[in-house]
């Protein structure tokens, strides 16, 4: 019996975990305002939104600044923070409301909302001392409860996730139909010859585009698109720069490893 709650503490400890996370927070640019998201929304500086790099579109996450102990509930709906040490970027609103628009960054603590209530089955269960004698199960019964309460845990975290996937779908499909986008392309295929420095991967064209687009205004630097299958699935890959050897292309990467942190060299010219 006592190896059968060590278990179920182990599976809430690790669950509580991994829905928690420290770090900086930083907040929007002015010139945002207006521009598309990731997911497809505007974004509004009066919004309680936030990005954040893989939490799900939609998701719900309260976020605590450490130093005063304000908090605020905002939903994720743009990727980011790429800076090296921060995980979540607030709109300016939200960065009013927990106080640190004028330090520019703070220490917050970040936790989804929505997989809190996947783990109420294992807050409800009951402590040693509360079970009578009666209630104590046999051995060959611990495996059922173990079952048990692990299947009540996945349910109520895939009811949250296909919540949250639902959310993320309605308001893509609401930006879709409401807002049109232009993009000017001219594509050719090669035989790279060069090196180049390998920012991101993207699964939606859509946002490969958006990406790209950014990039070129950024650092004017040639961009090529790689595309190929990993698990049967298409992914196409962004390539940044068009350098005769790897020491330029190290210099360049030292430049964006900044705001790109897992940017990294590829060798084109084998």
């Amino acid at each position: 019996m006592k190896n059968l709650f060590l278990l179920l503490l182990f599976i809430f400890t690790y669950s509580l975990q991994a829905q928690v996370q420290k770090g900086l927070a930083s907040y929007y640019d002015d010139k945002f305002e207006g521009r598309k998201t990731s997911s497809g929304e505007i974004f509004k500086q009066s919004e309680a939104t936030a990005a954040h790099k893989s939490l799900e579109f939609g998701t719900m996450v309260k976020v605590t600044n450490l130093k005063n102990n304000k908090q605020v509930v905002v939903r994720i709906n743009d990727r980011g923070p790429f800076i090296r040490g921060r995980i979540i970027d607030l709109s300016k609103s939200m960065a009013k409301e927990l106080d640190f628009l004028g330090q520019g960054v703070t220490e917050v603590e970040i936790e989804v909302i929505s997989s809190t209530e996947a783990n109420k089955g294992l807050a409800n269960t009951k402590k040693p001392t509360d079970v009578s004698p009666e209630e104590v199960p046999q051995k060959n019964e611990e495996k059922e409860v173990v079952e048990s309460a692990l299947e009540d845990v996945n349910k109520k975290a895939k009811n949250v996730q296909q919540t949250s996937q639902q959310t993320a779908k309605q308001v893509k499909n609401k930006n879709e139909n409401s807002v049109s986008e232009f993009f000017s392309i001219e594509t050719k295929s090669i035989q790279p010859d060069f090196f180049g420095v390998q920012i991101g991967s993207f699964r939606e064209m859509v946002n490969l585009m958006r990406f790209s687009a950014e990039l070129k205004t950024a650092y004017k630097e040639h961009i090529t698109v790689q595309s190929k299958s990993i698990e049967n699935e298409r992914v196409y890959t962004i390539i940044l720069g068009k350098f005769a050897n790897r020491e330029m292309a190290e210099r360049f990467q030292k430049k964006v490893a900044n705001t790109y942190e897992g940017a990294f060299i590829v060798d084109m010219t084998k």
